[in-house]
Formats: C-alpha cells, structure tokens, sequence
C-alpha cells in the first residue's frame, strides 16, 4: 500500500526546517568523494642581502701593503702621481749637482736611532723634490755596506719646492739592537762613515758624513718621503 501524497507533503516540510535551522547556526554538511582540499595560502619569505667589506666575519680580504725596499744603489720607482706633479718634478727637478745633502741626528731611544736626511738648493733657481729617494751606507774604504732602506708614510709623498738655499728632509730610523744575522757582540756590523745619496728621480748619488755608527738588523733603515723644512 503506497503512503498518500499528503502523507509525503507532511513528512518532507519538517526536514527542510531541520536542515534551514542547521545551516542558519553555522553547520555544513561533511564533504563527500567530489569535495577537494583547498591548498594552503603561498608564503613569502624575506632574506636580507650578504654584506662585504673589509673587517666583516668571515673576510679573507687584507689591507696590510706590501713593504717595499728601495734600491740603495740607484733610484725608487716614482709613486702614483698627477699629471700636474708629473710637470712639475720633469720641468723644474733638482738635480744632484743642485743639490747638497746633510745627516743631521736627532733624539735616541732606547736602542732607536733618529736623523733627518736634508737636501739643500745650491743653485740660483727654485726647483722641486718629489718622493723617497735613495741611500747606501760605506765604510771608510769606500765600499758600501749592506743597507736595506724601507719606504714610510709619516710622511708621505708631496712636492716640495725649492728656492735657492732652501731644505728637504726625510726621516730616518734605525736600530742599535742587533738582529737576526747580525753578530751578537758589539759592532753588530760594519761602522760606516758616509752614505751615498740618490735624490728622487735621479741617478747621481752625493756624498754626506755619517757619524752615527753602525746600522743593525741588516742595515735596515726606514726613511720617509721628503717634505719641507
């Protein structure tokens, strides 16, 4: 026997409220084999760029310069210098037979030695230094002795004009203490009594006194660029 229509009208009304009730409160039916999982949302990330420079952990990089010796027996290589300095040392140089030169020794310290190099215009005409120059030691039979002259910075480069009887100086600094390879007992080398002089950019050498004694740790002097006095 087959239920009547109305039967049918009655029983379907009361579920659609059931389920309108159902949806209204938040429910939703659980989902079946068509339902898929959505995919998470993207996510971005955010990385700060690598950092360089000198002193950063981890640097390899080094700003220790190479020392550099000058050659005792001729001149230096000429440092880096501007188009306008370059004119200026070619055009107006002091040259050696321009020029007179002077050991002149300054305050010791414990077993340190200090002298000032000086250069003086002879000539009747201004002319220019520029740079370290060069030096050798000799004995008092002429014959040099091992001089190992190194470049300082205090000071550096710079033009220094000459008027006629005007000074250029270098800085010089040396050891009384013997180093390695030098003799243990007093000398710790041969006493020299003059030094030969290059002036910068120059191939002459002249001649100074030099009463100062010998020159320890392998004749190893450092001297600085001229400047002016």
């Amino acid at each position: 026997m087959r239920p009547s229509r109305s039967l049918l009208v009655r029983v379907a009304l009361p579920l659609a409220a059931v389920l309108g009730f159902a949806a209204a409160c938040g429910g939703a039916p659980t989902g079946g084999e068509n339902d898929q999982a959505q995919p998470p949302p993207p996510t971005t990330t955010t990385s700060e760029p690598a950092r360089t420079g000198t002193g950063a952990p981890g640097s390899t990089e080094s700003e220790a310069a190479p020392s550099e010796s000058d050659l005792p027996g001729g001149p230096p290589p000429s440092p880096e210098r501007s188009d306008a300095t370059e004119s200026a040392v070619a055009e107006e140089r002091c040259h050696t037979s321009e020029l007179r030169a002077e050991v002149r020794p300054l305050n010791a310290a414990a077993g340190n030695r200090y002298a000032d190099l000086v250069l003086t215009n002879t000539s009747g005409r201004t002319c220019s230094i520029y740079g370290y120059g060069g030096m050798e030691l000799v004995d008092e039979n002429g014959r040099a002795i091992a001089t190992d002259l190194r470049r300082t910075n205090d000071p550096g480069p710079q033009l220094v004009q000459l008027a006629p009887n005007a000074s250029a100086a270098k800085k010089l600094h040396w050891t009384v203490v013997p180093g390695e390879g030098d003799p243990e007992e007093e000398p710790c080398g041969p006493e020299p009594v003059s030094i030969n002089v290059i002036p910068p950019d120059e191939t002459d050498p002249l001649s100074a006194s030099w009463t100062l004694g010998p020159v320890c740790d392998g004749g190893r002097i450092e001297g600085s660029a001229y400047f002016s006095m």
